[in-house]
């Protein structure tokens, strides 16, 4: 069975031949792998969406001992649902709360704690995927580091400060 699927034209860049589809029809919720094996290379005027397409085997909704069995089927033609594309997986990755990222200037930046305890130093960060409030920490910081994750807006106030006080 085809699974077309209008996807945003901000995310269409990440999609990609042969990518795993997980659909969830909306009458049932129960899900079917797919594969995607087509990607629009127009976008559509009404929708400003991106069309896909995944194959995927339309099970029977109930299992049979009888050979040559077929359906009722899961999946019927034109049904809505949810679709979930895998994109990338991190294996393993340095994680921290999007909160405790902050920007100045050019740069990426978390405050970690220091051994004392009491106080925070800056560091430069290189950032990689965002997923559920989560940020990945490409370079910067190690496993096991303490980050300052709530209010670490406050802390690059301060640092702020210190840079615009008068000479």
């Amino acid at each position: 069975m085809w699974l077309r699927m209008a996807v945003r034209k901000e995310d269409a860049g990440r999609l990609a031949l042969g990518q795993t589809v997980r659909y969830s029809s909306a009458a049932h919720g129960q899900s079917v792998p797919g594969q995607i094996d087509w990607i629009s290379t127009g976008l559509d005027e009404r929708t400003r969406t991106v069309q896909a397409r995944a194959s995927a085997i339309n099970p029977s909704l109930h299992s049979s001992s009888k050979p040559g069995h077929t359906g009722p089927w899961l999946l019927r033609a034109n049904e809505y649902g949810n679709a979930q594309v895998t994109v990338g997986s991190i294996s393993r990755a340095v994680m921290v709360p999007a909160s405790a990222i902050q920007r100045l200037d050019d740069q990426t930046l978390v405050f970690l704690a220091r051994p004392d305890g009491k106080s925070f130093e800056p560091r430069k960060v290189h950032i990689g995927e965002n997923r559920n409030g989560w940020t990945q920490i490409r370079r910067g910081v190690n496993p096991g580091d303490r980050v300052a994750a709530a209010n670490s807006f406050v802390l690059k106030s301060e640092l702020m400060k210190d840079s615009l006080e008068a000479p």
